[in-house]
């Protein structure tokens, strides 16, 4: 029986001796793996079979924070943030190694998109380890994850826990700096500026001094203020006058100038920048400024030199090769060769998908435009109409062809309305009105700046293509809708001139007139018959004519009782063509027409005897004016009448008030 218990009790100790050993062997393979190889996944199984195995072992603690890491490391968070919690709950005790695994744990929080409770969790750490080195950045983290949730107010809160409980850590520029990112995103500039001022002050400069004052410098920029951006990037010269952040700066305060079209100025600038920038990526972005500006400015010589000299220091692979080429094939599409301007746009067109081949195709379109322009421009008088429709129809046929390539390609483009008009303008010119009176509809019935341009351009392409009722409703609709445009007075006068100066129903008069032309045929006098015509042109507003026939009956018929009436409507035709001259641009024609009018007035006051005159001015009642005043007295007065105000015209203010009161 004795040996049998000493037998029994040497089987345990060997047993336990051996669970031992094979715990410590688990682990440490484990842990090689995880620590040396790198296999996080299979340290994971194996971590995670020795929880299981070992729930006693005293290396579990130890275990179940690898578990966590390997879980992270190998991209699995969704396993790695339970693991890290149930890491710090079940070993408390375990004080630095907690702190790092809820560190850890909101990193992974945040890997996971998860930033509102990443941003908890670190401030959450920081709550319970104020006094540690990783407090600040904690607080740092939780503002940058409330940031990415687009809380911007729990971020700023952050930011000034910070600034408020460790001032004097080295997190604290970094709080300031982003801060002030977060204030500027606001719309509040001015606090902005202040946090960057005292970044700046900061003697010694901190690493963030050149930072902070290109940021303010950008800053002032975008607000408009150049004076006080001068000032800031000239301090950032001086002070740091090999950092990065000075050579951005030159091209910051040159690309500032080439977006607000002071192209000449831009041009220095990036001049400047070209010849201080020390770094050869920027450089080079200098010099395409730099022939961009020239371009711009017309300077057409300067701007193929630097276009060359930047292609000579490219490689065709390189980002800004082919924005180099775009831009030397448009400076020479400008200074007027044709063929080498068409070659280098064709040749990007085959480069595939790039932005640049995409923008060539516009260009192309712009190109063969002003070819087309150009041609119809330089031919003589005599070929002007013939060459329009050949050589500048076939152009601008070409143009049509590019633009609606890139509208197929860049449909959504920032610039596709504006190509979409250059397009309506490409059709209304060789004639296909209602393709371009569709697109202009189309852009008329926007919201962007293009809308009030196409409203215009839509009335003025009714009126081209003979539809002027079409027109005046259209020129109508522009000012209801723009009624403070620029173009507003323009566009009352065509109105003006569309009512008043044109037939707007062309087949009512001819109705009328054929009809008339019958009345002759069946017998109605010849005289009669021209004076109807002759009413009937004036009312259609087919002065020109109607004054013709008008004079040519007072001439004809000196005798006729509807003699003044021709001969006021005469004048009334000659002063209304007048006005239709002043408003179509031709004041000389315009004065001497008026004069006419003013004669022809005269001839008709001229002609009545003064005591018809005397009788009409005497003061008497109805009655006895009516029995007095002579058949023609109604034509005569309104001839006196309007005598008295062309005459009062041709007076200053002071003398055309008196002038009628005495008429």
């Amino acid at each position: 029986m004795f040996p049998k218990l000493i037998l029994v009790l040497f089987l345990c100790l060997n047993t336990q001796s051996w669970a031992q050993t094979s715990a410590e062997d688990d682990f440490k393979l484990a842990r090689n793996l995880f620590r040396d190889a790198g296999d996080y996944a299979t340290a994971a199984g194996l971590f995670a079979e020795f929880i299981r195995n070992y729930p006693d072992s005293p290396q579990l603690a130890e275990v179940r924070l690898m578990l966590a890491r390997a879980y992270r490391q190998s991209g699995r968070c969704d396993l790695a943030v339970p693991a890290y919690e149930t890491f710090y709950l079940e070993h408390p005790d375990h004080l630095l190694n907690a702190a790092n695994a809820r560190r850890e744990r909101a990193a992974c929080l945040a890997e996971q998109g998860q930033y509102l409770l990443a941003a908890r969790s670190y401030e959450e750490l920081q709550r319970r380890f104020s006094a540690s080195e990783f407090a600040a950045s904690a607080l740092i983290e939780a503002a940058a994850n409330y940031t990415r949730a687009e809380n911007l107010r729990q971020a700023e809160a952050a930011y000034g826990r910070l600034l408020a409980d460790y001032a004097r850590s080295d997190q604290a520029h970094l709080a300031r700096y982003r801060l002030a990112q977060l204030r500027f995103a606001a719309g509040r500039a001015a606090e902005a500026q202040q946090l960057l001022g005292q970044i700046a002050a900061t003697k010694p400069p901190p690493s963030l001094a050149p930072s902070a004052l290109l940021l303010g410098g950008r800053i002032a920029l975008f607000m408009g203020n150049r004076e006080t951006a001068e000032k800031q990037f000239k301090s950032l010269e001086r002070r740091f006058p090999r950092a990065a952040q000075t050579d951005s700066a030159y091209l910051d305060r040159a690309d500032y100038l080439y977006n607000s079209r002071l192209f000449s100025q831009a041009g220095d600038a990036y001049q400047r920048a070209f010849n201080k920038i020390g770094d050869r990526a920027l450089k080079e972005s200098a010099l395409l400024g730099l022939a961009d500006a020239r371009r711009q400015s017309h300077q057409t010589r300067e701007a193929i030199a630097h276009y060359d000299k930047l292609s000579a220091m490219l490689q065709p692979g390189h980002p800004a090769y082919l924005k180099a080429q775009l831009g030397r094939a448009i400076v020479l599409g400008q200074a007027g060769q044709f063929a080498r301007a068409v070659g280098l746009l064709q040749g990007l067109i085959q480069t595939g998908d790039s932005p640049e081949a995409i923008s060539a195709l516009r260009e192309l379109g712009a190109l063969y435009k002003r070819r087309g322009d150009s041609e119809a421009k330089d031919s003589p008088d005599s070929l002007r109409l013939l060459t329009f429709g050949e050589e500048t129809a076939a152009f601008h046929s070409r143009a049509i062809t590019w633009y609606r390539r890139y509208l197929q390609e860049a449909d959504r483009a920032a610039d596709a309305n504006a190509v979409r008009f250059e397009l309506a303008a490409l059709y209304a010119s060789i004639g296909y009105y209602q393709e371009a009176i569709s697109l202009y509809r189309q852009l008329a019935a926007g919201q962007d700046e293009v809308a009030t341009k196409a409203q215009f351009a839509l009335a003025q392409t009714f009126e081209q293509s003979g539809q002027p009722r079409a027109a005046l409703r259209e020129y109508v609709a522009f000012l209801e809708l723009f009624p403070a445009d620029r173009q507003s007075e323009e566009v009352r006068q065509r109105i003006e001139y569309l009512r008043e100066f044109t037939v707007l129903d062309p087949a009512s008069l001819n109705r009328a007139l054929q009809k008339a032309w019958l009345d002759e045929l069946n017998g109605k006098s010849r005289q009669l018959v021209r004076l109807a015509v002759a009413r009937v042109l004036f009312s259609h507003r087919d002065f020109v004519t109607a004054a013709q026939f008008f004079k040519h009956y007072a001439t004809a018929y000196p005798d006729d009782p509807d003699k003044d009436e021709a001969q006021y409507f005469l004048a009334e035709s000659l002063l209304r063509l007048a006005r239709q001259r002043q408003l179509e641009a031709q004041p000389a024609s315009a004065d001497s027409l008026r004069d006419l009018a003013l004669r022809e007035c005269r001839v008709l006051v001229d002609q009545v005897p003064a005591d018809s005159i005397l009788t009409e001015q005497a003061p008497a009642d109805s009655t006895t004016l009516t029995e007095q005043a002579p058949t023609d007295n109604t034509w005569t007065r309104r001839a006196r009448l309007g005598r008295i105000i062309l005459e009062a015209e041709d007076h200053p203010d002071s003398l055309r008030l008196l002038t009628l009161e005495e008429g």
